[in-house]
């Protein structure tokens, strides 16, 4: 009898469940105790990390284990938090080890109620640009990369935090990469604390949310909201354009070279 394939399908029909105790960072005493599911929680907690339970928003400052590799195996997961409401913010530092310039603010949606909420840090984190400005983009990867290397814990924060402009460095027709993709049709995206970014578009496809800005029917910079694995829509993207798309805040770089056919006739919205 094959053990190894019936004890896989049994993993596959009881989904992965971790016992994640909660305790308060300050008096030591546990807060409460959660089953959740593996697939809600992050993949580390090596970054600044606010959890919410019970309708809490928690400010994590230790885990044990910290990545999910362990707590997943374990099934077990300790976090000392704080309440994030209570929490003073000169107490921590930047949250993420890189943040762009942020762009022009409007009051006014342009896409009714189609809309995709941004916190500052998230902004163009996950950036498509051209493959011929890979010098540049290795130079500011090197410095986020030497942030990162520095950091002994990144939990509170990070101490410095690299600062790139915004780059307006696209020239895509709109209508073509939505048909490329199989977009839905266009919403707004919107800045938490700040409001719509002016010019900017959101489209989503099976597999991810695209946004940026658009001007005058051409896309001037794409990004995506996340990113699990490189998929073929992904490919698509790179190779049909000639473009990298760069994890500012990982300081890693995806990047493919060979290009395809162009579908004939754009979406006209």
């Amino acid at each position: 009898m094959n053990y190894a394939k019936i004890i896989g399908s049994a993993i596959m029909l009881f989904p992965k469940k971790i016992t994640v105790i909660l305790v308060d960072a300050v008096t030591n005493n546990i807060i409460g105790k959660y089953k959740l599911m593996a697939d809600i929680l992050p993949s580390g907690f090596d970054k600044p990390t606010i959890i919410e339970l019970d309708n809490t928003k928690w400010r994590v400052l230790k885990a044990n284990p910290v990545l999910a590799d362990e707590f997943q195996y374990r099934k077990k997961l300790t976090l000392h938090v704080q309440n994030a409401a209570f929490a003073d913010p000169i107490q921590f530092r930047h949250s993420s080890p890189t943040i762009c310039e942020l762009p022009g603010i409007c009051v006014n949606p342009m896409y009714g109620d189609r809309t995709v909420e941004l916190n500052v840090a998230d902004w163009r984190n996950l950036e498509f640009l051209p493959l011929t400005s890979l010098p540049e983009i290795e130079s500011e990867i090197g410095a986020i990369r030497s942030i990162l290397v520095n950091q002994q814990d990144a939990l509170l924060g990070y101490q410095e935090q690299f600062s790139r402009s915004e780059k307006n460095s696209l020239d895509l027709p709109f209508g073509f990469f939505c048909q490329l993709v199989g977009a839905s049709e266009p919403g707004n995206v919107f800045l938490a604390g700040h409001g719509y970014v002016e010019n900017g578009f959101s489209i989503r496809t099976e597999n991810y949310i695209y946004y940026g800005i658009l001007r005058s029917g051409y896309i001037g910079s794409l990004c995506i909201t996340r990113l699990e694995s490189a998929d073929d829509e992904l490919m698509q993207v790179l190779t049909r354009y000639e473009l990298v798309l760069c994890d500012w805040s990982n300081a890693n770089v995806l990047s493919i070279t060979s290009t395809e056919g162009m579908p004939e006739e754009p979406i006209q919205f």
